[in-house]
């Protein structure tokens, strides 16, 4: 009976369809200081008249390279930065499809501070692009974060 336990979640993980996140990680400098910027889509795959939207997460980072710290034996022993938050009032993150544009505000999401998203719900199956522009820290910023996101049809 064993065996069987185990072999029916193996089975299942090798049968689903894998899903790859399509979330870009990137760090900036901005003004004084490094940022984390991480962006992609909620709710991936994407599809047709299915709610998704941008998920966008911001760290201001404790050094350049925004990475963890590590204590003497190699152990993590803090975190690679702080998350930024208040975002919503300076920054928006434009979505392309094709040669359609539009901007959405962002907000923060509950729970996870520094992290924000916008939703909404794309009707025709095209490919996405996002990109953040504002300030942050009180310095402009306009990135280009090219996440290509292919809309599923139906």
């Amino acid at each position: 009976m064993k065996k069987i336990a185990v072999s029916i979640p193996l089975v299942l993980a090798l049968t689903l369809p894998f899903v790859a996140s399509a979330h870009e990680h990137a760090t900036y400098q901005i003004g004084n200081n490094n940022y984390q910027i991480v962006i992609g889509s909620l709710n991936e795959p994407v599809a047709v008249d299915d709610k998704t939207g941008v998920d966008l997460t911001v760290t201001k980072c404790f050094t350049a390279a925004c990475a963890a710290t590590r204590s003497a034996d190699g152990e993590m022993d803090g975190p690679a930065g702080t998350p930024v938050t208040g975002l919503e009032a300076t920054l928006k993150v434009e979505i392309a499809a094709g040669d359609q544009k539009r901007m959405l505000d962002i907000s923060p999401v509950w729970g996870k501070s520094g992290s924000y998203s916008a939703p909404f719900y794309p009707t025709v199956a095209t490919t996405l692009t996002y990109r953040v522009n504002g300030t942050i820290d009180n310095v402009p910023v306009d990135l280009t974060i090219t996440i290509v996101v292919p809309v599923a049809g139906e």
